[in-house]
């Protein structure tokens, strides 16, 4: 019976004071001399990696829309038509891409 009266307290004096429950998160570092801050929370840039996505994007993956179906059959025509050689040359470029 404790718990519950702690946490309606915890719960009712969040309520009351809403700037307590803000969770902001940040990274400061240091690129070529100079400070970059990003994070979550109010004023904030979002963080990005090396490839310059932010966490969000980068689990969201690519964006499968961005190719309509003509453009992806006209690659695969294209792709269809190569000689072995060319044909061995795309794949290899398609790996290194991935990687």
């Amino acid at each position: 019976m404790k718990n519950i009266r702690l946490s309606v307290f915890l719960l009712l004096l969040l309520a009351a004071f809403p700037g307590w429950a803000q969770v902001v998160e940040e990274r400061t570092t240091v690129v070529n001399g100079v400070y970059e801050t990003c994070g979550v929370g109010e004023g904030l840039a979002p963080c990005r990696d090396i490839n310059g996505e932010t966490y969000e994007e980068e689990i969201a993956g690519p964006d499968v829309e961005a190719e309509t179906n003509s453009e992806l059959a006209d690659q695969a025509a294209k792709i269809r038509n190569e000689s072995p050689e060319e044909l061995l040359q795309t794949i290899t470029e398609m790996e290194n891409d991935a990687y």
